[in-house]
């Protein structure tokens, strides 16, 4: 007894619709295979702006599982000395939407979609412009470090072609991870790597292995939290040791060139995040100074408090208004005495308010950045994870 089986309607040979036959002729091409239904491609290739035929949307999701099925295959039978926790974070730095976005712009997927929507070429422009850098040849080179969000139109639009080429071979997964549609998952594998058609795992070395100290010190700066890094220097580091591993011919030029880049846009968080502890620092020291301020004050307004007690003490008992008037006097002195010579600190006190309610508006901006400190330092720790081998 199947359990699974194919709908008649997906397994018979069937052409796209005479405006999309171009389209599905181009990206038969990108991905290498001669689909036996196009409309399969078609489906995948429209956006849900068009509402005449059906959206990439529902394939998108097949999409999705069928890659990370097929790079979980691959990489459980190439590396099976892989332990669990390097198996998943690798499959999880390629097999992702900001790898898949980035995958469309090299490889030309957005010119192909069916749609209706003015913005969303805006957005698919401004995420190709970020993430693209330029090399001596004048070639895009895309370069993604998950500092962008990524376009999820197109990591969509390549998770949908995958389940159309996968349905299309009857769902046989070993098929989808052959040459003839590798060129997609190849790009995925490429800004991990450094290399176009290799596996996702960290490459040899072209020469003899860097020194052990080297991978001893880079672990124990990568096992610091970010505020830790910042304290050490831990990002200079970084640096010397990421330079010992390329003058060892350990790191491939792409990872290098990624790698460095990555290092100096964590430097300038850094920087972000180093400000935003000292402003955390100021604004301690102001909570304390406003305290015994407080305290100051607190001690003012009991005097004045006793004074008002007087004012009604003299209402109630006219009997003792005369010595009560003298004690007023003297309390009246006395509190105009403290004022004066208190003068100077409640406008200190002011001016201290004026500052604690200028520190905490700007806390909320402070906290993102320092999460997004957080964030790179932990992009970079996984970038490195990645580049690095299990063991030195």
């Amino acid at each position: 007894m199947k359990l699974f089986t194919i709908s008649a309607s997906l397994d018979r040979e069937l052409q796209p619709s005479p405006e999309m036959k171009d389209s599905v002729t181009a990206m038969e091409k990108i991905v290498g295979h001669n689909f036996k239904n196009k409309r399969l491609l078609e489906e995948a290739l429209t956006h849900s702006s068009i509402t005449y035929f059906p959206s990439y949307k529902r394939l998108a999701v097949l999409g999705d599982a069928a890659l990370g099925l097929a790079m979980s295959n691959h990489l459980f039978l190439a590396y099976p000395n892989m332990d669990q926790c390097n198996f998943t974070e690798l499959r999880s730095a390629n097999v992702s939407r900001g790898k898949f976005a980035c995958a469309a712009v090299k490889h030309g997927f957005y010119g192909c979609l069916r749609h209706r929507s003015p913005a969303l070429d805006n957005e698919v422009r401004e995420f190709a412009r970020e993430v693209s850098i330029w090399n001596g040849k004048n070639e895009p080179t895309l370069v993604y470090d998950g500092a962008i969000q990524p376009s999820r139109v197109l990591a969509e639009i390549v998770e949908a072609v995958a389940a159309a080429v996968y349905i299309d071979l009857n769902f046989d997964l070993d098929k989808l991870w052959m040459p003839s549609w590798e060129l997609e998952l190849d790009a995925l594998l490429q800004s991990t790597t450094g290399e176009a058609g290799s596996s996702a795992a960290p490459a040899e070395p072209a020469g003899a292995m860097p020194e052990a100290e080297v991978f001893v010190k880079l672990r124990e700066v990568l096992s610091l939290t970010a505020s830790q890094a910042l304290r050490c220097q831990g990002l200079d580091s970084v640096g010397e040791c990421l330079n010992d591993l390329a003058s060892g011919g350990y790191l491939s030029p792409e990872g290098i060139s990624f790698l460095t880049d990555l290092l100096e846009r964590t430097r300038h968080h850094f920087l972000i995040f180093e400000r935003a502890l000292q402003a955390e620092d100021d604004l301690k020291v102001a909570k304390v100074a406003q305290e015994a301020g407080r305290v100051e004050l607190e001690a003012i307004k009991a005097r004045k408090a006793k004074l008002i007690e007087f004012d009604r003490q003299i209402s109630d008992l006219e009997r003792q208004i005369s010595d009560l008037r003298q004690q007023r006097s003297a309390a009246a002195s006395e509190l105009e005495k403290d004022f004066e010579a208190n003068k100077a600190r409640l406008t200190a006190f002011a001016a201290g308010a004026r500052r604690i309610q200028q520190l905490q508006c700007n806390k909320k901006t402070r906290q993102a950045e320092i999460i997004l400190s957080e964030a790179k330092w932990l992009e970079l720790k996984a970038a490195l994870e990645t580049f690095l081998p299990l063991t030195p």
